[in-house]
């Protein structure tokens, strides 16, 4: 990982391409961006999941201080319906960088609400949300039991996920400027 402050257009890069178009692709036809930090040249993916509380919690733990990384998701859990992957790093929470904060400030940011957004860094998800050079093949039969996350179907699910994204926006324009 690269030790030097993000700087504008890195931090629009994966917002950029969610809409399917990277920077560089805006700049101009012959111009070729260079990987500027070790998740590009690596491999690794940058999204952002919400989560919503279920009876079980969020469906996931985490390990580590100043690099908090996802330990565990539980099977079927709700971490694991929104694609939170095991070894994915947590970047944000909510909007808010946690990258030098401690393990015990980022629990208690995941655990603030009923819903959760983290920005992660991790290995793309494969077919159905689900790395598959990590996954080992299903015996016979318990494949079709397994789904790809859904769409949220609850309007108030929605409406929540969309004000959090709204307030993550302004944070980065605000950052920004």
């Amino acid at each position: 990982m690269s030790l030097r402050p993000p700087q504008a257009p890195d931090r629009l890069s994966s917002l950029s391409s969610a809409l399917g178009e990277s920077p560089s692709e805006r700049r101009s036809p012959g111009h070729h961006r260079q990987p500027s930090d070790a998740s590009e040249s690596t491999g690794l993916v940058q999204r952002c999941v919400i989560i919503q509380r279920d009876q079980h919690g969020f469906g996931f733990t985490v390990s580590g201080d100043r690099v908090v990384l996802v330990q565990s998701v539980r099977p079927g859990g709700a971490a694991m319906r929104a694609g939170v992957q095991e070894g994915d790093r947590i970047v944000k929470v909510n909007g808010t960088m946690v990258t030098n904060s401690s393990h015990l400030e980022v629990v208690k940011l995941i655990k603030s609400g009923a819903y959760v957004a983290l920005t992660l860094l991790g290995s793309p998800p494969g077919p159905g949300g689900v790395s598959g050079s990590q996954q080992e093949p299903e015996p016979s039969g318990c494949s079709q039991r397994i789904t790809e996350p859904r769409p949220f179907q609850d309007p108030e699910v929605q409406k929540h996920a969309a004000q959090i994204l709204r307030n993550m926006l302004r944070q980065e324009q605000a950052e920004l400027q």
